[in-house]
């Protein structure tokens, strides 16, 4: 048989393995850094088919970065571990020596993390399941659920699609309606087309300048035509800094449906049958975007705090 690779060969086959380990780091830490390098290797290779568009978290592929990150420095350790070996020799003293630095090591993780003051704990919430309030909406009219925010800038929650296995009715808006790659382009021209959605958007923004919703009574039908008959504000969609918005929606919806026909916690919901076909224009308190709020960077969800929700309680706060 073959004898051993003389040792020559060995480097460079271990040259070789670096070298393609580097290229894979450089080449997936432009994939993470997604559309913040213009026409990058993100928005090359992502944009060549429609069902590569899903992948809209450039973040993720830090998991490539850190297995080729970990097989390098597997390498190194190797190698340092060879020239001590032939420094030294081997023996019982070495091996605890590397033995007692690859324990700190994994030791000072969650120290690192500490100091940086990133979550190294696990941290448990509470599911209230099934929320009352959403199981109940399955009993309205209507085939349709609108729950706003409506406009994309104003989203920052998932949650809706969860409370839709309850409620039952399909959704007016949809899966993640802040990234724009996956938002059906016939979404954004049917909610801009029409004035009762597009007002709404407005109001949201904070565009309404003088306080009025303004839509044709037609719009407001071909929603209900189209089976769009209950509307849901839901305070934990908002962050708390736009209580001013949903206090605006409240008073709108009083105006058009009359009062809510469903109540919970920080949660109401009207029929939109109760309309009666002649009010257009709807006075409301005028909502300007809050100065401590910062407006959502394109493709990322809004943040900020927001009120306990009905099902998803967040965890303890370690602090306290």
């Amino acid at each position: 048989g073959a004898g051993p690779l003389p040792s020559h060969d060995l480097r460079d086959r271990a040259k070789w393995r670096v070298a393609g380990l580097v290229v894979v780091v450089v080449v997936f830490l432009g994939f993470m850094a997604g559309t913040k390098i213009p026409h990058g290797p993100y928005e090359v290779v992502y944009g060549l088919a429609e069902p590569l568009r899903r992948f809209w978290w450039p973040s993720r592929h830090v998991v490539v970065v850190n297995l080729a990150l970990v097989a390098l420095a597997g390498i190194g350790l190797e190698r340092a571990f060879a020239m001590w070996e032939a420094r030294r020799g081997t023996g019982s003293a070495s091996t605890r020596l590397f033995t007692t630095i690859g324990v700190l090591l994994a030791v000072s993780i969650p120290v690192q993390l500490e100091l940086q003051g990133a979550p190294w704990r696990v941290r448990y919430g509470v599911v209230e399941w099934p929320a009352a309030f959403y199981v109940g909406l399955a009993e309205l009219p209507g085939t349709v659920l609108a729950e706003p925010p409506l406009a994309p800038q104003v989203a920052g929650s998932q949650v809706p699609l969860m409370y839709q296995r309850l409620h039952k009715k399909q959704l007016l808006s949809g899966h993640a309606p802040w990234v724009a790659r996956v938002r059906p382009r016939a979404w954004d021209d049917f909610m801009i087309g029409n004035t009762f959605t597009r007002a709404l958007m407005d109001l949201e923004r904070g565009r309404l300048r003088d306080g009025v919703v303004r839509f044709d009574a037609a719009d407001l039908q071909h929603l209900l035509d189209g089976g769009v008959r209950t509307w849901v504000i839901n305070r934990e969609h908002f962050p708390l800094a736009m209580k001013g918005l949903t206090e605006a929606y409240a008073q709108a919806f009083n105006a058009l449906f009359g009062p809510a026909v469903r109540s919970g916690p920080r949660v109401q919901a009207w029929d939109a049958g109760r309309w009666d076909g002649a009010t257009h224009e709807v006075h409301v308190p005028p909502f300007t975007w809050p100065d401590d709020l910062p407006r959502a960077q394109p493709g990322l969800p809004l943040q900020g705090m927001r009120p306990m929700g009905l099902a998803f309680k967040p965890p303890p706060d370690p602090g306290r």
